[in-house]
């Protein structure tokens, strides 16, 4: 039924991403009778094609080279689920794997993978609300897409349900100390696996005040990394300090055919920070005990154990829609003001702000008793 090894009934088996030859047939039936200029919009659980999973067989679509054929040069939308990720991918990208995987190397037509509501599967700690953060892999907030439609065209809004609609992105500093802090913890994850009994080297509160720059940090590199949560190729994304000239980000994953860059290098400072430290495993009470420690993440598996990072699989080391821009090491002392802005492909543009401190050395951020004695 389906030559996979992951599929062979004698070996437990999955899933896999493909379309069927009779809605092959009948997808290419009922086009013969729909005008070319208008707009074809498919929808299927798992992707045609996605940065999530670029290597993986059943996560992508086998016969999208099929399905590309059959659409041809219509304009067509493709809308998907299934890796709980948010990624807007347009026509051309491209990635290692996608070839291997789905028979098609540059993207065929427009696709949007368009994330869960229960996040990365409502894992984590609870917010202000009561709800697990639940903070995806590619490190977007939970939330949901809205498609304004017209003709052929269409406008496509990612809303977080943490904040306004206003709000695209989030930013923060890729230090060298936040990056030493991101090695032990995923090396941490890769050694011991999660949810485990191991004590983890490091969790959020060792990353000190991630918006205090050391002159260290910026004379050994430091950037802003800022994750625009339904950013695309045409996306474009500028830094600039206390109103000076803007600085010009750089996308992690450019999207003409390289493999998934992945590591602390290329990870996402705020999403990592709330990955880390699980401390909803840990929960106990003397009046539910084993039935009530702990969470369930997917059904029918409890987690439990000491807090610390969600598994490594789970962890934002990489993301399709990440920019970059490296700070000047000779940023004057004091506390300034950075504006980070984007603009998308429709020509709107989104801007956040982010206070920060240029310090000589880290002060002590503990209770000092200096002038109290």
């Amino acid at each position: 039924m389906d030559d996979h090894d992951f599929c062979d009934p004698a070996e437990r088996p999955t899933y896999n991403g493909v379309i069927h030859d009779r809605q092959m047939a009948w997808l290419a039936n009922d086009l013969a009778n729909v005008p070319q200029d208008r707009l074809i919009v498919l929808n299927a659980h798992i992707p045609f094609q996605t940065f999530t999973d670029t290597r993986a067989r059943k996560h992508q679509t086998d016969n999208l080279a099929e399905l590309g054929e059959i659409i041809g040069d219509r304009p067509a939308l493709g809308l998907s689920g299934h890796t709980h990720t948010t990624e807007n991918i347009e026509p051309g990208e491209h990635y290692a794997g996608w070839e291997e995987a789905t028979g098609v190397g540059p993207a065929p037509f427009h696709q949007i993978v368009t994330g869960a509501l229960s996040g990365s599967w409502w894992s984590g700690n609870l917010d202000d609300a009561g709800v697990p953060e639940a903070t995806q892999r590619l490190g977007s907030p939970r939330g949901y897409y809205r498609l304004e439609v017209s003709g052929t065209d269409w406008i496509d809004t990612y809303h977080s349900f943490r904040e306004t609609p206003e709000t695209q992105m989030h930013a923060a500093f890729s230090t060298p100390r936040v990056r030493d802090w991101a090695t032990d913890l995923m090396a941490c994850a890769d050694l011991y696996g999660r949810p485990s009994e191991v004590l983890p080297p490091v969790t959020r509160t060792d990353l000190g005040d991630v918006n205090m720059l050391t002159r260290a940090d910026l004379e050994g590199g430091t950037r802003v990394a800022v994750n625009v949560w339904n950013g695309s190729m045409s996306s474009r994304v500028s830094v600039s300090i206390d109103g000076g000239a803007a600085i010009e980000a750089r996308r992690t994953q450019v999207g003409e055919g390289e493999a998934k860059q992945r590591g602390p290098a290329y990870a996402d400072p705020p999403a990592l920070a709330r990955q880390s430290t699980d401390a909803r495993v840990a929960w106990r009470s003397a009046q539910g005990g084993e039935a009530t420690a702990g969470y369930e993440m997917f059904r029918g598996v409890d987690w439990t154990g000491v807090p610390g990072p969600l598994p490594r699989w789970l962890l934002t080391d990489a993301s399709q829609h990440l920019w970059r821009a490296d700070l000047p090491a000779d940023l004057r002392a004091g506390v300034r003001v950075m504006e980070v802005r984007t603009t998308d492909r429709h020509g709107r543009t989104f801007t956040t702000t982010l206070p920060f401190e240029v310090v000589e050395e880290m002060p002590q951020m503990g209770w000092q008793s200096d002038g109290w004695e």
